[in-house]
């Protein structure tokens, strides 16, 4: 019988005598976590029609459970971190194969299995300067997620470091050339997939950088169960069963033969000689053929291309530093200004005087920077005044090495115009929101003036004894002109009047008028440190902030203890951030975008889907941001983002 069959013989032996003990019928079966995909641990095998798990973590929990006297059941598990969620939660008994050097929680027992891990450097076959982990600073690295070497070794990670799923992603990486440098846990497993799927650019360099100990891995809390593992572990590695398993599976050379590396290489030099020499004799016979047809796709091309740019209703010019016109499309010649729109006018002259610096501003930065966008003013050929957004990229003239600039002008004066539109309309839907809790407000005053009217006629008070009642009737009367007055004043459009104000003084007469809808929640306005100035529109911006207030009242209907907070931080970027936030219902993840949207409605039947939308773009046109965070039931976040004013003290971090 050949020496070589000897060790896989003793494994079958030994499995057999293990089968013959028998199994306790009330003992719960014993669930062990397998991560299948990592030959020649686990890997599943679909042979004679039927897909069954095999490998060496396999033949390890059988010979585990047989000796336990416990039937075994395999749970498989997409990755790593999804195994150790298992044992965490109780779904799995134990790991098999596990190493604490992957695992960073606390509170696991770990049980020594006498199988190891060789953790080793593979590259691609053009890098030739890496074989240890110091040469790796400056090379692309790939890991699996889950290894913390660079935690164990003490130690900063290269500058590139891509952490995939699995070893087979990272060895495609390597393998297509993304990546120079695998750090593989498992030289086994590294081997076993080069030899699978034909990897012919990958080597294996340098020595075994560290010899990592596998582990069975049970909770904290299994303190019988590990005792009963560990017994059974003991008396598996004596008998010699675990080195059989090692020989069974570690025993085969996953090196594919050179003949078999480097096939694809010979068939393509076969194939490159054979072109070559075809090539060679069709050549004269071919040129001339070639030359025709080169120069009638260029010629197509070029009209393809013209007519194209031609078509575009957008303008397109080319510009030089000084911004004279090199060339334009008709749509350009058409809406530009006399002779600024046509090859030798300057496209400066189309734009009003006060702007006409700032144009070469911007054209400075295209040269500059390679790109760049603005928004102007553009004078047309009717005499008006349009609304210009502005793209532009540096290209160079390939007869003359000058330096251009390309831009694509697009008319936004229509879409300005409905966006103030929207503004609007979204006001006045604000206003028709208010319009119920604002009539409540006025009926009381109204009811005191009735009441007091009927006194007077009665009793017949009307020299001394009505002057009480006449007070009575002015103030009440001043309160319900006072509302109805604000009401009819947020619904006058009007142009933005930009000046600095004070955002906490904002807000807080925001809430005073809002005090109505929002008197069964818990209101906290929070003092911000230093004065909250910014530059903007104070009608504008306290349309903003009824928006997100009132949406924060929607979101606490029927919410036990509903708390609205708003709360004020100075991020070291020299921008103040006001954030609006509440625990109500939230908002789900993948709505946290689309609620700023147009008609995006969470389904109340009083809204339009307008006011964060719209909130948006007045804060766009502010200069700043807004965006929300939140977690279904938890509660939302409103953040704002504008710029301070420049002579503040821009502040450093941000904790609210």
């Amino acid at each position: 019988m050949p020496r070589r069959l000897l060790p896989l013989l003793a494994l079958c032996l030994l499995l057999a005598a293990a089968a013959a003990r028998a199994e306790s019928p009330d003992a719960p079966p014993l669930r062990i976590g397998l991560k299948v995909g990592s030959p020649p641990f686990t890997y599943l095998d679909k042979s004679d029609g039927e897909t069954t798990v095999r490998g060496l973590s396999v033949d390890l929990g059988r010979l585990l459970g047989k000796a336990m006297g416990r039937r075994i059941e395999l749970v498989k598990s997409q990755d790593l971190a999804m195994r150790r969620d298992q044992l965490e939660h109780g779904d799995i008994d134990l790991i098999i194969l596990d190493s604490p050097s992957f695992m960073a929680r606390p509170g696991f027992i770990f049980i020594p299995t006498g199988i190891s891990l060789h953790r080793r450097l593979f590259v691609h076959s053009s890098c030739r300067d890496a074989v240890c982990l110091r040469d790796l600073s400056e090379k692309r690295v790939v890991m699996v997620a889950g290894d913390d070497l660079w935690q164990l070794r003490d130690q900063s990670p290269p500058r590139q470091v891509t952490v995939v799923a699995s070893p087979l992603e990272a060895l495609r990486l390597l393998e297509s050339g993304q990546s120079d440098v695998y750090i593989a846990p498992s030289e086994e497993v590294a081997q076993a997939f080069i030899h699978k799927y034909g990897f012919n650019n990958i080597r294996k360099v340098g020595v075994v950088l560290e010899q990592i100990p596998m582990n069975i891995t049970l909770r904290q809390d299994q303190q019988e169960l590990a005792a009963e593992v560990s017994i059974a572990m003991e008396r598996i590695i004596a008998s010699g069963a675990v080195e059989k398993i090692k020989d069974k599976w570690f025993g085969v050379d996953f090196t594919p033969p050179t003949w078999k590396r480097y096939s694809q290489e010979l068939l393509f030099a076969a194939s490159l000689i054979l072109a070559t020499l075809l090539g060679i004799a069709l050549w004269n016979r071919q040129l001339k053929v070639r030359v025709r047809e080169v120069t009638r796709g260029l010629q197509s091309s070029e009209r393809n291309f013209r007519a194209v740019i031609d078509s575009s209703p957008d303008m397109i010019l080319v510009l030089d530093a000084g911004g004279d016109i090199r060339s334009c499309n008709p749509s350009a010649a058409r809406t530009l200004n006399g002779q600024a729109g046509r090859p030798g006018g300057t496209f400066l002259d189309a734009l009003p005087a006060a702007e006409q610096e700032r144009g070469l501003a911007f054209l400075a930065q295209v040269f500059d920077r390679g790109q760049a966008t603005a928004d102007f003013h553009l004078l047309d050929t009717r005499g008006g005044v349009r609304d210009i957004a502005v793209a532009a990229a540096r290209v160079t003239d390939h007869e003359t090495g000058e330096p251009l600039a390309c831009c694509f002008a697009r008319d936004m004066t229509e879409r300005n115009r409905m966006e103030q539109e929207l503004v609007q309309a979204d006001r006045l839907a604000t206003i028709g929101k208010m319009a119920a809790s604002v009539a409540h407000e006025i009926n009381n005053p109204l009811g005191i003036i009735r009441a007091n009217v009927e006194l007077l006629l009665n009793r017949g008070l009307y020299p001394d004894g009505a002057r009480e009642f006449l007070e009575a009737i002015q103030r009440n009367t001043l309160r319900a002109g006072n509302i109805t007055c604000d009401l009819l004043a947020r619904a006058r459009p009007k142009a933005p009047e930009m000046a600095e104000l004070d955002l906490h003084e904002l807000v807080a007469a925001t809430l005073s008028m809002l005090a109505p809808q929002l008197k069964e929640i818990a209101v906290a306005h929070q003092e911000p440190r230093g004065r909250a100035l910014v530059w903007g529109d104070a009608s504008l911006l306290q349309q903003v902030f009824v928006n997100v207030l009132l949406n924060a009242r929607a979101a606490l209907g029927g919410r036990p203890q509903p708390r609205l907070e708003v709360l004020y931080c100075r991020p070291a970027d020299g921008s103040l951030r006001i954030l609006v936030q509440d625990n109500g219902k939230g908002i789900a993840r993948d709505n946290l975008n689309a609620v700023f949207e147009p008609f995006f409605t969470s389904g109340n039947p009083e809204g339009f889907g307008l006011g964060l939308f719209i909130s948006r773009r007045i804060i766009e046109h502010h200069g700043g941001v807004i965006y929300a965070e939140s977690e279904p039931d938890r509660g939302a976040r409103m953040i704002i983002e504008l710029p301070m004013t420049p002579e503040q003290d821009p502040g450093q971090g941000c904790e609210p």
